[in-house]
């Protein structure tokens, strides 16, 4: 009798099943790509969004993802289209609106337009932390000290998460409430 040995799991792997169908195999590079974006892996990432992409371009998911990964790029031009891409098609998609009006606040000065696309994502889901959170950091970024305080606390309670927490201590640091920054 021949052993049959098992095959190791690598990063890699998914995607070459043979003979899927289209979407499905559209569906594999995107865990692919969302395996290796975890791992901050982001250049290779890009490439099995890219190759998902060519199979399903209709699949705002993975254009999606791509967006997040052309933000961590430094390719804020090329994220900005997915997401208005993805606007066009679903105008009330709150992840995207958030996304898109986060990135405009970290990486832009069109603080206006990032504030009502965070806004309008705030209207349409008002319990997500991550929304939450940006709109307490474009307070933050436009000088708004108390407003930004209000809303980052308010992430902060929603979930315990470290960015939301780094982004509370500098606003409490900034108003010289170096005590309480230390949470």
């Amino acid at each position: 009798r021949s052993k049959l040995s098992r095959p190791q799991s690598k990063v890699g792997s998914f995607a070459k099943t043979p003979d899927q169908n289209t979407k499905k195999k559209a569906s594999l590079y995107k865990i692919e790509a969302d395996l290796l974006f975890s791992e901050e892996t982001y250049d290779t990432a890009m490439q099995f969004y890219q190759r998902a992409l060519v199979l399903d371009p209709d699949n705002n998911s993975i254009r999606y993802k791509r967006g997040l990964a052309y933000e961590q790029q430094g390719q804020i031009n090329l994220a900005e289209k997915d997401f208005q891409y993805i606007l066009s098609i679903d105008h009330n998609d709150s992840s995207v609106l958030n996304a898109l009006g986060y990135m405009l606040t970290v990486h832009t000065e069109r603080l206006d337009e990032a504030h009502m696309l965070i806004k309008k994502a705030y209207q349409i889901d008002p319990e997500d932390s991550a929304i939450i959170d940006s709109l307490g950091w474009l307070y933050f970024k436009r000088g708004e000290m108390e407003r930004a305080e209000y809303y980052l606390r308010k992430a902060f309670e929603g979930t315990k998460e470290p960015i939301i927490a780094r982004h509370l201590i500098e606003v409490l640091n900034k108003q010289g409430q170096v005590h309480e920054a230390k949470i």
